[in-house]
């Protein structure tokens, strides 16, 4: 973690999806809450309409049978993702007083760094605290913004490195690499959101 001069911290991190499974863990919660609600509605409708216990029965035994289809779906399209990222998941991210910035890195993240590194240089060299950002940043290819003033919910994993920073509608992942950084991360975070529940 590096305090630039433009006043923001800055870091890299490299997650090992075969390791630590929480994108996994994040994506069966979204599911099964939405498979949860959808078999409620089910369950009341087929109640009310049907009146007749062994139609619910089937309902909820052709509900269990999709619910199980779609984690073995949701199972082998993370694999595959897996796969694909070669069994990584770089990440940059950028923190100030107003906010935290996480972007994804592209796939050869090695000759990117070195790219960066190069106009990170540069941006030294100059005094441009722009170029030094610019040159990070332009190393990713999606980019999640949370700023303080929005977060409701701030849920510290640290078993995984992780820091989850939700606002009321989206949700940023931070990861920190070591024990000093992750605790000043998550104070950091903490101390700047006044909204927090």
């Amino acid at each position: 973690m590096t305090l630039c001069p433009d006043g923001k911290y800055r870091w890299a991190y490299e997650v090992n999806l075969f390791k630590n499974a929480s994108t996994f863990y994040d994506v069966v919660k979204v599911i099964g809450l939405t498979l949860g609600l959808f078999y409620g509605m089910m369950l009341i409708m087929g109640i009310f309409v049907a009146d007749d216990w062994s139609v619910v029965w089937t309902m909820t035994l052709a509900f269990f049978c999709i619910a199980l289809g779609l984690c073995l779906l949701c199972l082998i399209i993370y694999w595959i993702w897996v796969a694909a990222n070669g069994g990584r998941y770089a990440a940059l991210f950028e923190m100030d007083e107003h906010g935290i910035t996480h972007s994804q890195m592209q796939k050869h993240v090695r000759q990117q760094q070195i790219v960066s590194s190069i106009g990170v240089a540069v941006g030294l060299a100059t005094g441009k605290p722009g170029v030094i950002g610019n040159s990070l940043l332009a190393a990713s290819v999606n980019m999640w913004k949370t700023d303080f003033k929005d977060v409701r919910r701030v849920i510290p994993k640290r078993r995984r490195r992780l820091i989850k920073v939700n606002e009321l509608l989206t949700k940023n992942r931070v990861f920190v690499e070591n024990d000093e950084d992750y605790k000043f991360v998550l104070d950091f975070i903490r101390q700047r959101c006044p909204r927090l529940e």
